[in-house]
């Protein structure tokens, strides 16, 4: 038994009381208070009843002292913590690093003890992974089944982490699949099930499934979420490392060795399969605690003490002692802060209060002015007396603007006092609050005494204080303590915050008395500025009540009133507005405001709104007003679509009104209060009690989609390391199966191979290359091209996207961005043209090899090929842009750039499906970045019939020339007609750059010349010219000079002062493809015909060859990294170059780039050539982990 722990003194959560020893004592003492989860019935009470029995005891024993009721538990918990530490030692073969990390571990220290549904199930893990058929002699042992089978229906969620064990069970075992659910299984969980609802039914008086019933509140009501939201990554970067503590640093080294030896390591990768596993399904659920990884700890140290053993028959001793201190110390710091100092006030306050109880039961009335739960209370005073607690039961049957009981006191304490206790209602005798409340309350408190003050914590937080106050009340006899409030007022020295209006009154009071005059002259009033303004701007948003519904009128006057009476949530909307800044001539002028703390109002209501101020800015502030909008590199209008294209015309600024009011009621009032044009978008508007909107069918759906796709890389990669399975299964679905295998996926990853982009050209005799056994002739210059082409477009696309943000020096940035070798970064459609080029030159090149060896286009097997590659990879990230990622975060601009984005999915996501999504307006465009993807796969499908064309050297120039000239000519009459703009010119429209995408850029019609110029070079690769050092000196001055003209050759489009000229921008649309061609058809040829010296060297550099497997996936992947830390921001910043290629944000994207390429990507290839090679190619292993 751990001795340390009997010596908590902390508090940790409330369900270590509220879920046991409040309900045991309630059943057995017939008084206390039930929480929601048991008047609902999603609690067991197999935990309670144990409780429930010993209290009886007791109790028949006349020993039923409060002490003894609130230690035996925690003894018995102890006892069981204790044994289930014995379990893990001899779980891990009785290993001294085993005792010594489960000894040490701060966490299960802190926690072992606790009377935590939790910390139950942990032990109980512990002690069924000890029985657990790890190896062979105990296959036939089911022990373990029973403890699994109790856990999973005395804590439902005890399935997520059981869920890939007893998988690995089924696949480890010996006996027959069927066999073992059916024997084993299906019996002991239905015994399990069955004595549970009995069990549950007769504790709960009516016949009731607990686990049912918690799935149904938690998971598809959602209840979670109520009692706080994180987001998806929280887990990782701060659940497991808490948890975990200096010991994630071992944890970490050893999971990249186990990784690396997989095959010396099978159990250990079933155990990092049940956390990564484990991780993924809490990580996908909104409300996240620290406690509900706790059986994940045993799991943890397990494998880290296993390879720690290892390691120090190896080590000297010096090491050894030295890294166990490290590990001591780092684990019994944290351990002794949490159990012995922090939030200990909640269970010390018990104690003066059991006191005071027990003197006067029948006369003592407790009032808990704190967050709901943030003591224990019958279970400590075991006196029946009188108690009132603030309570935060959920939104059950989903109320609008429905606010729980703590919501509405902290939102305003005084006037939740008065409409709890009326005249004739008695005043508690006692109120226990924590430090932070009190200055709110301060008139009550004068009827009352501090009686005494407890420590709680040195890291006071939101609603929690560093002292806990017990107050008792000194005049019981006058019940007017709150009411006398609206007929009295106070000095200001009895409260913290003074309302802003008898602010005005006193400054203005002060400054008469003291300076009637100045200079001679009699000063009448004198307000201070910064007072005009708040009193214009601020105060007053939605003062014309005339144009305000009854709802937002009561809402408005409330708000008022609540100034003026010094309530705090009122100043925390007025706090929350954004005000006028400082740097407005830097351009500092999107002000969001305090979106969080606005939202921490029950109350109130965020709103983004756009203004336009071009009505009060006169003809002499021009100068000023180019400053204040940065020149307006993007000019837009409201009705222009703004979720990809910033708008630098229309002002953004964060506003915080009554929840009651609508967006169309903060917009008439804007326009009528200012005079200005504003426009206020209802999806604009967050409300601080709105909530996740309900699960869809296709939220289910996408959930569903990813926990497979998990799932299925998790067994198959496990499933890879056993040899014997490998050997023995041979059918069509475990290699299908073994194709999601991040073991080979990863070998392929790292593999470079010559594939289909490689050629022979090098043929002395007739100067033709006939297709023969591929050899090192690769097609060189491809992957440095598609590599530099990838980077400069993420750098366009990333600076497109901070514009978004707000700046404090956004003019200066602008200003930097309009110099002329910014045009670099403005002619983004030069870096497409690459990849277009590119895709021409290897589509024609497949052709033409299929033709020459097969003597058949093969087009159904190409086009299969490529719907198998490019169509896995939009469907995972479209339902994750659609269906995830909305719910994982906020901020003020997450509508716009985040959910608009999830609705346009929802209505054309068929669209990309198929292809077609470019026809359809860029506007209308599930994620919009992907119509590179639609133009491609159409001219892929068109280059066929000019491939076969170019194979007869008669008509292939012909039919190429005719179709790369009417594509230019379309280019030229489109631009010419409608005013469009391939080139990003200082003050395009923002309606100008979706008219250009929607009449030309996502044509495929429009975009034919540059990829006809790549069929072109698969057509010349075909022959090898000897060149002079003359001509090969001439072609490289013709790229490079056709380079610099397509990529610089507009730079006068970049000056502030640029007028915008059809015929300038038509030429650019034309002829900068063609520049474009030119320069690469050159580089590529000359790179594969040894022309290129140390230019081809480099483009052919490995390092490239790798990106070009991920560089699909790092294309799709940018976009909704962009705009998720876009929609995140919160607040001004300073802008630094560093930004457009952020290190954490890039290396962010090319991990997940990584992830999908291998876990996505490289398995929907491997099953397309199991499924549809597998016929013709019988005698071939197939492209799984069988390699």
């Amino acid at each position: 038994m751990k001795n340390e722990e009997l010596r908590l003194q902390t508090w940790f959560v409330p369900d270590e009381y509220w879920q046991s020893l409040e309900v045991a004592h309630k059943l057995a003492f017939n008084y206390g208070y039930l929480t929601w989860e048991w008047v609902l019935g999603i609690r067991s009470y197999a935990q309670p009843l144990i409780i429930y029995f010993m209290y009886k005891i007791l109790q028949f024993c006349h020993l039923d002292y409060p002490l003894l009721l609130i230690y035996l538990p925690r003894i018995l918990q102890s006892v069981l913590s204790a044994y289930a530490d014995y379990c893990f030692y001899k779980w891990c073969e009785r290993r001294k690093w085993a005792v010594f990390s489960i000894s040490t571990a701060w966490f299960w220290f802190y926690a072992g003890s606790r009377t935590l549904i939790n910390t139950l199930e942990t032990a109980l893990t512990v002690i069924a992974l000890s029985k657990f058929p790890w190896s062979r002699k105990s296959y036939s042992d089911t022990s373990f089944l029973w403890i699994v089978a109790s856990l999973c229906v005395m804590r439902p969620t005890a399935v997520i982490h059981w869920f890939p064990l007893c998988v690995y069970y089924l696949i480890i075992s010996e006996e027959k699949l069927l066999s073992i659910i059916f024997r084993k299984f299906i019996p002991i969980g239905s015994i399990t099930l069955g004595t549970s609802i009995v069990l549950d039914s007769y504790a709960h008086g009516t016949f009731i499934i607990t686990s049912y019933e918690f799935l149904k509140a938690n998971v598809f009501s959602n209840i979670g979420e109520w009692y706080g939201v994180h987001p998806w990554y929280w887990y990782l970067s701060s659940g497991l490392p808490a948890v975990l503590g200096v010991q994630m640093i071992p944890f970490v080294i050893i999971t990249l060795n186990i990784l690396k030896h997989r095959r010396e390591h099978q159990h250990d990768l079933a155990l990092l399969g049940c956390i990564v596993f484990t991780l993924f399904v809490y990580s996908c659920l909104e409300h996240k605690e620290f406690r509900f990884i706790l059986p994940l700890l045993p799991i943890v140290l397990k494998i880290t003490s296993s390879h720690m053993a290892r390691w120090s028959y190896k080590a000297s001793p010096v090491l050894i002692w030295l890294v166990s201190i490290v590990i001591f110390a780092g684990n019994m710091l944290p351990a002794v802060y949490f159990s012995i100092i922090h939030q200990r006030g909640s269970l010390d306050v018990m104690v003066p209060l059991r006191s005071i109880a027990e003197k006067n039961p029948h006369g003592t009335r407790f009032l808990f002015l704190m967050p709901c739960h943030s003591t224990p209370l019958y279970s400590f005073l075991h006196v029946n007396v009188t108690t009132r607690f603030l309570t935060c039961e959920p939104n059950f049957q989903h109320e609008k603007n429905y606010v729980d009981e703590a919501d509405d006191f902290y939102s305003s304490p005084s006037l939740w006092l008065r409409r709890a206790y009326p005249k004739d209602e008695p005043l508690p005798t006692h109120i226990i609050t924590f430090d932070t409340v009190s200055v709110y309350i301060s008139d009550i408190l004068r009827r009352y005494k501090l009686m005494k003050r407890i420590f709680h914590t040195y890291s006071p937080s939101g609603r929690i204080g560093k002292y806990i106050y017990i107050y008792q009340l000194i005049f019981v006899h006058e019940n007017v303590i709150v009411n006398e409030q609206c007929n009295s007022g106070f000095h200001p020295s009895d409260n913290l915050i003074i309302s802003t209006t008898r602010l005005r009154n006193y400054t203005s009071t002060a400054t008469a008395r003291t300076n009637s005059k100045r200079d001679g002259v009699p000063i009448a009033h004198i307000e201070a500025p910064i007072i005009k303004l708040w009193k214009r701007f601020q105060l007053y948003f939605l003062s014309n009540n005339s144009l305000l519904s009854t709802s937002c009128q009561n809402a408005t006057n409330k708000f008022q009133k609540g100034l003026k009476r010094n309530e705090y949530w009122a100043f925390k909307m007025l706090d929350a507005t954004a005000k006028l800044p400082s740097g407005i001539l830097s351009g500092n002028v999107n002000q969001f405001g305090d979106y969080d703390g606005c939202l921490s109002v029950v109350e109130a209501q965020y709103c983004l709104a756009e203004l336009n101020l071009d009505s009060v800015w006169s003809e002499h502030y021009v100068q000023y007003k180019n400053l204040a909008h940065s020149y307006y590199p993007f000019k837009g209008t409201f009705e222009d679509p703004q979720h990809r294209v910033p708008d630098f015309t229309t002002i953004k600024w964060g506003i915080c009104i009554p929840s009651e009011c609508t967006a169309k009621e903060l917009e008439v009032s804007l326009k009528t209060e200012f005079g200005i044009k504003a426009k206020v978008r209802e999806n604009m508007c967050r409300r601080a009690n709105q909530g996740s909107r309900p699960l869809s069918f296709g939220d289910y759906v996408a959930r569903a989609f990813f926990m497979t796709l998990l799932l299925v890389v998790i067994v198959s990669t496990l499933l890879a390391n056993n040899q014997e399975i490998l050997s023995n299964n041979e059918g069509k679905f475990m290699r299908i199966l073994f194709s999601f295998a991040l073991q080979s996926n990863w070998k392929r990853l790292k593999h470079i191979s010559n594939g289909d982009e490689t050629i022979n050209v090098n043929n002395n005799n007739n100067n033709c290359t006939k297709y023969a056994k591929k050899e090192d002739g690769e097609i060189k210059a491809v992957h440095g091209i598609r590599a530099i082409s990838a980077i400069a477009l993420l750098m366009c696309h990333k600076s497109l996207a901070l514009m978004y943000n707000p700046y404090i020096n956004r003019t200066a940035t602008i200003e930097v961005f309009s110099q002329q070798w910014t045009v670099i970064g403005r002619t983004a459609i030069v870096y497409t043209d690459c990849f277009m080029l590119i895709s021409g030159l290897l589509t024609t090149h497949s052709v033409l090899k299929d033709l020459q060896l097969h003597g058949s286009l093969r087009f159904l097997d190409r086009l299969r090929n490529r719907i198998f590659r490019l169509l896995p990879n939009i469907v995972t990230l479209i339902l994750f842009c659609t269906y995830i990622l909305p719910r994982t975060n906020s901020g003020p601009l997450w509508p716009m750039v985040v959910e608009h984005h999830s609705e346009l999915c929802k209505q054309h996501m068929w669209k990309n499906f198929l292809f077609i999504h470019n026809y359809f307006g860029f506007e209308n465009m599930c994620l919009t970045h992907t119509h590179q993807v639609g133009i491609d796969m159409q001219l892929f499908v068109f280059s066929y019939i000019l491939a076969l064309c170019c194979y007869n050297r008669k008509w292939g120039f012909f039919v190429t020339g005719v179709i790369w000239t009417s594509s230019a000519i379309l280019r030229y009459v489109a631009t010419v007609k409608y005013g469009l703009s391939h080139m990003i010119y200082f003050g395009i429209p923002i309606q100008k750059m979706f008219d250009t995408a929607n009449m030309s850029y996502i044509l495929p019609t429009h975009r034919a010349t540059i990829y006809t110029t790549g069929i072109f070079m698969a057509y010349t690769l075909k022959y090898n010219f000897n060149l002079s050092k003359a001509q090969v000196i001439f072609g490289w001055s013709i790229a490079v000079i056709s380079m610099l003209l397509a990529v610089m050759g507009p730079f006068q489009m970049i000056d502030k002062e640029y007028v915008y000229n059809s015929r300038h921008a038509a030429l650019f649309g034309v002829v900068s493809p063609m520049l474009c061609g030119v320069c690469l058809s050159w580089v590529i040829y000359a790179a594969n015909n040894g022309y290129a010296g140390w230019i081809g060297d480099f483009l052919h550099w490995k390092g490239f060859r790798y990106f070009t497997k991920i560089s699909y996936s790092f294309y799709l992947i940018q976009f909704p990294v962009f705009f998720y830390n876009v929609g995140i921001q919160k607040a001004a910043s300073e802008f630094t170059s560093h930004e457009l290629l952020h290190f954490t944000e890039t290396t962010a994207t090319i991990l997940i780039s990584i992830a999908l390429t291998v876990c996505v990507e490289m398995p929907f290839q491997n099953i397309e050539k199991i499924i549809f090679h597998s016929r013709s190619s019988k005698d071939k292993k197939p492209p799984s982990a069988h390699k």
